[in-house]
């Protein structure tokens, strides 16, 4: 009997640890849509030294989907990309809406397929200055096409706040 109540014990923290990482997993992504979703977050090399203000951040855009395939052109200089945008709030509480990059140029086409993930990094501070000390705040939106009815959407990724500092700010 003691067996049992173990082996029923070690079945419950499995389900509940597995419940409770998919939660937090889904913390960082933004709203799903149409079967796919995105996340934003620093480059381990912007993490640890945000006083250069050379902002790269990690792109993931995930299909959690089980029977769509998700096709995507990406330009071999993503920063200026047709298809990304940006809502940066200033520490001052100044907003900003950054459109799309407006040059077009070579580039390839990448295939998301069901239940995987499309990682690429994006220099932010390329196309904006973060001239402000303090907290921003970052939300990216990027332009998709649905593949089965080939209507346009766009997918918002996370909210991402991003502290820069100066070396005389000793945060």
């Amino acid at each position: 009997m003691k067996k049992y109540f173990y082996i029923v014990l070690l079945f419950a923290v499995s389900a509940y640890s597995r419940v409770f990482a998919a939660n937090s997993d889904k913390a960082s992504w933004g709203v799903e849509t149409n079967g796919i979703c995105m996340s934003i977050q620093l480059d381990d090399s912007s993490r640890t030294n945000t006083e250069t203000h050379n902002i790269i951040l990690l792109f993931n855009i995930k299909n959690i989907s089980t029977n769509k395939t998700f096709e995507i052109y990406e330009s071999n200089v993503v920063e200026y990309s047709h298809a990304y945008s940006f809502e940066i709030t200033f520490p001052s509480g100044k907003k900003l809406s950054l459109p799309p990059g407006g040059r077009s140029g070579s580039g390839a086409f990448s295939i998301i397929r069901p239940q995987r993930i499309k990682e690429f990094k994006f220099r932010l501070s390329d196309i904006f200055n973060f001239n402000e000390t303090g907290d921003y705040q970052i939300i990216a939106k990027r332009t998709m096409v649905e593949p089965e009815t080939g209507k346009v959407f766009v997918l918002t990724s996370n909210l991402l706040k991003v502290h820069i500092a100066y070396k005389s700010d000793s945060r």
